[in-house]
């Protein structure tokens, strides 16, 4: 299964989750090429979001 299969699809509500480093909340930023995902409130520590 490749990545894009994976990708949350949702265009009327946003795709939510947990981030797995801080636990705190992101979402799934959807877009034409593809999409990724977003802490609501960026880290200090510059980590990038990743669902858990």
């Amino acid at each position: 299964m490749s990545d894009i299969d994976r990708r949350p699809v949702s265009e009327e509500q946003p795709r939510r989750a947990a981030c797995q480093h801080c636990r705190t909340q992101i979402q799934w930023i959807d877009c034409p090429t593809g999409g990724w995902w977003a802490h609501d409130d960026h880290p200090a520590d510059d980590h990038d979001a990743e669902a858990a």
